[in-house]
């Protein structure tokens, strides 16, 4: 599978104001961001070996258009580029028709327990 698209359904948790990056009831861009990287992990996930996983290294997003509690929203994320453990996507966010967001993202492919190793406590 090359391509994915998910919806989400905004609800009050997801907003910039419980979110803490901004003082309005309206997708806030951290969890927009959380929902594009979860489209890609999902891609990965057919790339990967037991005892393996990805992780998120890069991601540059543009939050173009607010959307509301109650909104659905569909992400697509494509994959680019594939080199050794890094997988590139393109990511691109609709409510309805509109374009909401744009991104790209990198994911690197890691052992599960030689990561678990190597966090910082």
């Amino acid at each position: 599978m090359n391509e994915l698209t998910k919806e989400f359904t905004i609800q009050e948790h997801h907003t910039a104001l419980v979110v803490g990056s901004g003082s309005l009831k309206v997708l806030g861009t951290p969890v927009l961001i959380a929902f594009m990287e979860n489209v890609c992990a999902s891609l990965y996930e057919d790339y990967l070996s037991e005892g393996e996983t990805s992780v998120g290294t890069m991601i540059q997003a543009k939050h173009l258009k607010a959307s509301s509690v109650g909104s659905v929203i569909k992400v697509h994320g494509v994959i680019t580029e594939q080199e050794d453990k890094q997988m590139r996507f393109s990511i691109d966010v609709h409510q309805g028709y509109q374009l909401i967001a744009t991104g790209e993202h990198t994911r690197a492919k890691v052992m599960i327990e030689r990561f678990k190793k190597s966090i910082l406590s």
